[in-house]
């Protein structure tokens, strides 16, 4: 990957309005949430938090002690170094930041209190009538292996990638939720390796075919990824699948194992008996070990995916294929860079050691392995389309490195 191509920052306007809109309405909104849970030394450390980057100041070290600090703090150190404010520190580093700041200011480790929990919860309520939508297919198609039925899953857990709690308001993602998540939208996903996808998980895996997820966002998207797994084991071209989950409460709306565990008996709780079987048969696919749930702490740190540890690199190098869920673990994929949009996709992953999908909407400035003519018809049309999570993309890699 190329590092001539500098990092986005708040130079650009999307980036811009994160740091002086999106984010305060996120601190506020999150004390306002958990105003009865947190002490008032909680409240006004973040309402602390918050003035910091209002007042655009230097970016500081992680002050505790906790398992990860130290490696956070190689990163911030190098800001530190710089003197960079938060307007001048590369976006995606200040932006996981954020995150990480709000561990510390609510003692997370001692407390063990998920700040975006209710959150959370109202989203997975309000796209009700999408989960339905899903359990139902799931139910009804489980075991039936063809290529019509795994685009449509497929196609479904892209769409559940619109359900970001650190982009849209909970009554928004209930709205996109009851209305592109029915769709396949095959005309707003501007590359589309589906087939390729479908081939490869057709082939014989060397090494069994163990499927790996890094994902993304709970409540809706979470439930589509359910929904895959539950589809490619029933199919029995998988033996395994695992969820590579964020270690603690992270982007707002990022799936927890916890949070997966809630999902699961939410739909077995459900009225509805398409949801209540998904989550019957998610429980017993996790209690058989065929579904598995595990925390990865490189996911939510504010590395480049290039910079994998070794250890997770040699873990993922027997998958026979790895989900690469969401726009933020593209933008990790691509470095956080401005590649582009004509630059193949392969090119810039090469270094995953496996096959890899990477199934997106995008919500951010980044996007490749499109043609510059349909990347400069959409940006005629609207100047930030790349940000509104209204188009996907499909990516499907398989390089000479992979088996």
């Amino acid at each position: 990957m190329s590092k001539a191509i500098p990092q986005l920052d708040s130079k650009h306007p999307f980036v811009y309005k994160t740091l002086k809109t999106r984010l305060p309405g996120i601190l506020e909104r999150t004390i306002e949430y958990n105003k009865e849970t947190l002490t008032k030394d909680q409240i006004e450390s973040i309402q602390h938090f918050l003035k910091e980057i209002v007042n655009d100041a230097p970016i500081r070290l992680i002050s505790d002690q906790k398992e990860d600090a130290k490696e956070w703090n190689k990163v911030l150190q190098v800001c530190v170094d710089k003197k960079q404010t938060w307007t001048t520190a590369p976006w995606f580093v200040w932006e996981t930041y954020v995150y990480r700041r709000l561990l510390q200011a609510s003692q997370y480790w001692d407390t063990k209190l998920d700040l975006f929990k209710i959150e959370k919860s109202k989203s997975l309520i309000g796209t009700e009538q999408a989960l339905k939508q899903r359990a139902k297919i799931s139910t009804q198609y489980a075991g039936k292996w063809d290529y019509d039925t795994f685009r449509v899953i497929l196609f479904q857990d892209l769409w559940g990638n619109q359900a970001d709690g650190s982009l849209f308001t909970v009554d928004t993602i209930a709205g996109l939720g009851s209305t592109k998540g029915h769709g396949e939208n095959t005309d707003r996903v501007l590359v589309n390796d589906t087939k390729s996808v479908w081939n490869h998980l057709n082939q014989p895996a060397k090494q069994g075919h163990r499927v790996i997820f890094f994902n993304d966002n709970s409540g809706l998207e979470i439930v589509s990824d359910l929904v895959l797994a539950s589809y490619l084991l029933h199919s029995k071209k998988v033996s395994t699948v695992e969820f590579y989950l964020k270690p603690y409460p992270y982007f707002v709306s990022d799936a927890n194992p916890e949070d997966v565990k809630d999902t699961i008996e939410f739909l077995i709780s459900s009225h509805d008996k398409s949801m209540k079987e998904l989550g019957a048969d998610l429980k017993s696919l996790v209690k058989a070990n065929l579904l598995k749930l595990k925390k990865e702490h490189f996911l939510a740190s504010p590395l480049a995916m290039s910079e994998m540890p070794k250890a997770l690199k040699e873990d993922i190098k027997s998958a026979h294929l790895l989900v690469v869920k969401g726009d933020l673990m593209y933008r990790k994929m691509l470095g956080d860079r401005m590649h582009p949009p004509q630059t193949p996709f392969k090119d810039i992953v090469s270094y995953f050691p496996c096959p890899i999908v990477s199934l997106r909407t995008c919500k951010s400035p980044v996007i490749v392995g499109m043609t510059k003519k349909v990347f400069d018809e959409l940006s005629a049309e609207k100047k930030d389309w790349t940000c509104l999570g209204l188009h996907g993309t499909i990516h499907f890699v398989n390089s000479s490195s992979a088996r």
